[in-house]
């Protein structure tokens, strides 16, 4: 799951450079927005690469333990939800590099 992280964190410059640098040159505030929209996408598939990052393995960590079949290593519901991928939204893997990315899409906009 962490190598998916790390594909989405390359994948995404390139495509805010073609994005917000059409916008610059044409002077097209919606391609600045097509950009944004596109960190939300990348920001929304981290948070859950992230999430099921954890839930593994904390499934591999009760395996270890004792607290669960060796050999069943399907996480549980409970470890998957809405609100842990929310979590893993705000966390210090996937925040702060996204939300960075949003002010430069920010200041792309205006000076569009």
């Amino acid at each position: 799951m962490a190598r998916n992280s790390a594909s989405l964190k390359q994948w995404i410059i390139p495509v805010l450079a073609l994005c917000f640098g059409a916008a610059m040159t044409s002077k097209s505030v919606l391609l600045g927005v097509a950009g944004i929209a596109a960190i939300f996408i990348f920001w929304m598939l981290d948070a859950y690469y992230l999430m099921l990052e954890r839930s593994y393995r904390k499934t591999f960590e009760k395996a270890v333990n004792d607290e669960k079949d060796l050999y069943d290593m399907r996480p549980e519901e409970t470890e998957r939800g809405f609100l842990k991928w929310v979590c893993c939204l705000k966390a210090a893997a996937t925040a702060p590099v996204y939300v960075g990315l949003l002010l430069l899409g920010v200041i792309v906009i205006v000076c569009a």
